[in-house]
């Protein structure tokens, strides 16, 4: 069984957080290539926290 690893995006304000997907990949190293990548674009906006995270996709967060 191949897993499918997803790239996501989490941006939190005062009050809540929003997760999103940003990619999807075949194998975790070239999710976490993107995920550094993507780390590098500058922050827009005024959230709290802003982090991208790369996990098997449908996989609970804790």
């Amino acid at each position: 069984m191949e897993i499918l690893w997803v790239l996501y995006l989490t941006v939190c304000g005062n009050f809540n957080c929003m997760t999103q997907e940003v990619q999807r990949f075949e194998n975790q190293a070239k999710c976490v290539a993107s995920q550094a990548m993507h780390e590098m674009i500058p922050v827009d906006g005024n959230f709290k926290k802003v982090s991208y995270r790369c996990r098997p996709k449908d996989s609970i967060d804790v």
